[in-house]
């Protein structure tokens, strides 16, 4: 083999070598750059995992808390109900005068320009 061709082939072969490292190199990059990707992607993924856990929570606790309103409504209508029968002034009619004064009453705020 002549100078020219060894040369030629040290050429030939260095310049492979530099492909070779610089593929090597590209193929590190893509590898970082996708394990960096996962990593991002995992923590999105825990962040709204946590939020969702935290809106079902909420959501539970407005759940209970109109369930508990209601129950405590439902009672309170039954326990007046059940005063309201007991009482004895439930059977007693109430005065001429005072339903009278009360209609006033009525009639003012429904229509304030009257002075009856």
């Amino acid at each position: 083999m002549s100078k020219a061709h060894l040369i030629l082939l040290a050429v030939v072969g260095f310049g492979l070598l530099i492909l070779g490292v610089n593929y090597t190199l590209s193929l590190r990059d893509r590898l970082t750059l996708a394990n960096d990707q996962v990593t991002e992607l995992d923590t999105t993924i825990k962040l709204q995992s946590a939020f969702t856990q935290s809106m079902n929570a909420v959501s539970n606790a407005v759940i209970q808390t109109k369930k508990d309103l209601s129950d405590d409504e439902n009672q309170t209508k039954e326990i007046v109900r059940t005063i309201i029968k007991t009482a004895d002034c439930s059977n007693t009619l109430v005065p001429n005068a005072a339903a009278d004064r009360l209609r006033q009453y009525a009639d003012r705020i429904r229509n304030p320009a009257s002075t009856n």
